[in-house]
């Protein structure tokens, strides 16, 4: 094993890998017997403990949940075809490799009803969207939008009057729109987006969100880029960013990519608060403050790419989210748990949310069942 590899893992077991690390490591392990070696070097570390399939992590959970201090820490790793659970508890790290046996989903009875992505014009007109399909949408002849699968693209139509769309995307999908100027905007699941079928000289192009994306903002000195997110405006001139705000948030979080960004409540631009990047600003709702703090951007857009990372959150947070990108009904009727954080990556287009579901259970206290369509989360037993 070389001096590479080595600090790769030991990074891995300090949950410090980087994105290309982990990709790295995850091909160097495709070989058994680098398997094997890497197997027989976390034995030989003092500070790690590992048996095969009789590690109890229900016990190592239940001796963790009393204090708010500790987190568990999860890991699925398909490169090994089984859940590998990292669980840093009191400061001792235990490795554990559980064969997981997943449900079929097409065998499971859950039944998840597609939802289209829909297109609501200023006139009322609704269009269903087949995210399958490419095609082009006229009207008085002239080409106003053409789809390519989903995204659909506007022509800057020269417009002297400012006509809104709103694209509705629901929950299981993403989708994205190119606006007349050629801004990119990359929209998550159960995101509302309202918009300007074309932007007009001589005035700001405004928009606004509900949900969350990432956009790529053309560069337009004379017509500044204004969002508004419930009581919150970000004003840009050319910049990449995201921004997510969902019903049962409190705050608006933006995240800067590049360029710059300002952040002011709702008629209160002078009072504006500049992100640079790499820095997230949170506009709370309930007293309109926005605090700064420097972020690793990757993890708030993973999604684009169908990654849900989590780190030390919340799983009634981890429960929305899930809801969201798999487009199912989840019920927790465990609410001890709620508040609990959780870390841990899944990619939602490789594993399916029973796949989630069971890598959760596995380490966990919880029992999951299906009810009415429904997958309602439950206690496996009495905490102690």
């Amino acid at each position: 094993m070389n001096e590479t590899i080595k600090r790769i893992i030991n990074k891995y077991l300090a949950d410090d890998l980087t994105e290309e690390e982990s990709e790295l490591l995850m091909e160097w392990l495709d070989d058994a017997e680098h398997k094997k070696i890497f197997e027989e070097y976390i034995r030989l570390d003092g500070a790690i403990n590992k048996s095969l399939h009789s590690f109890d992590a229900l016990e190592a959970y239940q001796k963790a949940i009393p204090s708010a201090t500790k987190v568990v820490t999860f890991r699925y790793e398909n490169v090994f075809k089984y859940a590998a659970i990292l669980m840093s508890l009191v400061g001792i790290g235990y490795m554990c490799y559980l064969q997981l046996n997943i449900p079929d989903p097409t065998n499971s009875g859950l039944k998840v009803v597609d939802k289209p992505v829909l297109l609501k014009k200023s006139n009322g007109e609704i269009v269903q969207i087949d995210i399958e399909k490419n095609q082009d949408y006229k009207e008085g002849g002239n080409i106003i939008w053409r789809q390519e699968k989903n995204k659909i693209i506007y022509e800057d139509q020269l417009a002297t009057n400012v006509v809104y769309n709103e694209v509705v995307v629901p929950e299981g999908k993403r989708f994205k729109v190119v606006l007349s100027d050629g801004t990119l905007v990359h929209l998550n699941s159960g995101t509302t987006f309202k918009y300007p079928v074309d932007f007009v000289a001589n005035k700001n192009r405004q928009v606004y969100l509900k949900g969350e994306a990432f956009f790529d903002v053309k560069r337009d000195e004379e017509k500044p880029f204004m969002v508004e997110v419930d009581q919150m405006n970000i004003r840009v001139l050319g910049t990449q960013f995201n921004v997510a705000m969902f019903p049962e948030d409190q705050e608006v979080n933006t995240v800067l990519v590049e360029g710059s960004v300002a952040l002011y409540a709702t008629g209160k631009e002078k009072n504006g608060v500049k992100l640079t990047p790499n820095q997230k600003g949170v506009f709370q709702k309930g007293n309109k403050k926005i605090t700064v703090s420097d972020v690793d951007v990757s993890d708030h857009i993973s999604w684009m790419k169908g990654r849900l990372i989590f780190k030390k959150t919340a799983f009634k947070k981890i429960i929305k989210k899930l809801e969201r990108f798999y487009n199912v009904k989840i019920v927790n009727n465990y609410p001890e748990l709620d508040n609990h954080e959780f870390t841990g990556v899944f990619d939602t287009e490789e594993e399916s949310i029973l796949d989630v579901l069971e890598v959760i259970k596995n380490y966990s206290p919880i029992e999951w069942h299906l009810k009415d369509n429904t997958i309602v989360i439950t206690s496996q037993r009495e905490i102690e």
